[in-house]
């Protein structure tokens, strides 16, 4: 395995001393390690606090969540940040009784994937970020990960966190920027770490913060045609007429999370319908959409109607018509046929559809018709 892994394993985790020190008690510290009266510091679920010269030990995690096959972060790095194998459980973030894995069994994402095999498969071809990295990548990874819209970005995977490993104590996305000697990456930096560490990260957040504009440089140029546009803040379908936009809908405190029959609602907000995505184009654009707003798993307007294995979309106006094989990226989706009813469309991290109980809560995509 290459060094990054090595480098990156400490992101997001470590072993540290708090600063709130209690001078008041005077007196020698702890030993064993080194401490004063007050200091403390975690492994696992243990919290050790220095007092009375002794480290005493507290367990954390007894009324935290408990989750089977998810993000368990800081337990585990940016590099591989879901805890699975046996039992695979995640304990509140800070401990994983299992192993830590680039990937959960069910979620396919390729950012990670993209990492996994530059430090893999492809280490050699991967020493620089160039074509050569790039046309292993492709060849090397499943054949929907070549599909996906920010599959560009996959030979800048391992440098860019390899650059972010460097700015632990500085997590700003200028920092990354800096630490990487290629500019060619640059615009790549949103999509390898959001799809790395996920939206919680707080490198993925100042992603999202386009209060400034200064996060823009760090995304992928999207392109559109000369002869319509899309509002600010929407992606626009790269297509010779019929084009759409695309949007996550915010809410206050990031994305609006609603049950998929509240998703029209949600999208009439904000001057749109719930997406739609019937075709390649339209998939792209969702899945762009999905990337810079630093979420996944959005609502789409997709569902059963019938047998279990028939799957419509149903416009706001008009009549349900059936989702084809081929629409949304099905068959790289995670389309699961033997999951509750009813039963909805949502886009996961890469824009592939997958289906969940329609009373789920998720964020939602909208769509318009550019102009």
């Amino acid at each position: 395995m290459f060094k990054i892994l090595i480098l990156v394993l400490t992101l997001t985790f470590g072993l540290a001393f708090a600063n709130n020190l209690d001078q008041k008690k005077g007196g020698r510290g702890c030993k064993n390690p080194k401490g004063k009266n007050g200091d403390t510091y975690n492994e696992g679920c243990t919290r050790y606090t220095c007092k009375s010269r002794k480290w005493k030990k507290e367990n954390i995690c007894s009324d935290m969540d408990i989750s089977s096959s998810s993000f368990c972060s800081p337990a585990c790095p940016i590099f591989a940040p879901f805890c699975k194998g046996s039992p695979g459980i995640c304990v509140g973030g800070l401990l994983c009784l299992g192993s830590c894995s680039f990937s959960p069994s069910d979620v396919r994402n390729c950012d990670l994937a993209a990492a996994q095999t530059s430090s893999d498969e492809c280490s050699t071809e991967c020493n620089d970020a160039t074509d050569t990295c790039q046309n292993c990548l492709l060849e090397k990874l499943p054949d929907y990960c070549g599909e996906v819209s920010y599959s560009s970005c996959f030979f800048c995977a391992k440098s860019i966190l390899k650059a972010a490993s460097q700015c632990l104590h500085n997590l700003t996305l200028a920092c990354v920027k800096d630490h990487l000697s290629s500019s060619s990456c640059y615009s790549c930096i949103c999509t390898i770490v959001c799809g790395a560490a996920g939206p919680d990260h707080a490198l993925c957040k100042a992603c999202s913060d386009d209060s400034d504009n200064s996060a823009h440089e760090f995304w992928p140029l999207i392109q559109t045609d000369s002869e319509t546009s899309c509002p600010a803040k929407w992606v626009q379908s790269i297509e010779t007429s019929g084009s759409k936009c695309y949007r996550v809908a915010p809410s206050g405190s990031g994305q609006a999370k609603v049950i998929q029959d509240q998703g029209a609602v949600t999208c009439r907000g904000i001057g749109g319908t719930l997406a739609i995505p019937d075709n390649a184009a339209r998939q792209t654009a969702v899945a762009s959409a999905l990337k810079f707003s630093a979420t996944k798993d959005c609502w789409l307007s997709g569902e059963q109607l019938g047998a279990s294995d028939t799957w419509s979309w149903v416009p706001a106006t008009g009549n349900p018509f059936p989702v084809s094989g081929s629409d949304f990226g099905q068959e790289g989706g995670c389309i699961d046929n033997t999951r509750p009813t009813p039963s909805c469309l949502y886009a996961d991290e890469n824009g592939m559809a997958c289906n969940s109980p329609c009373q789920t809560s998720k964020c939602v995509v909208c769509e318009q018709d550019a102009s």
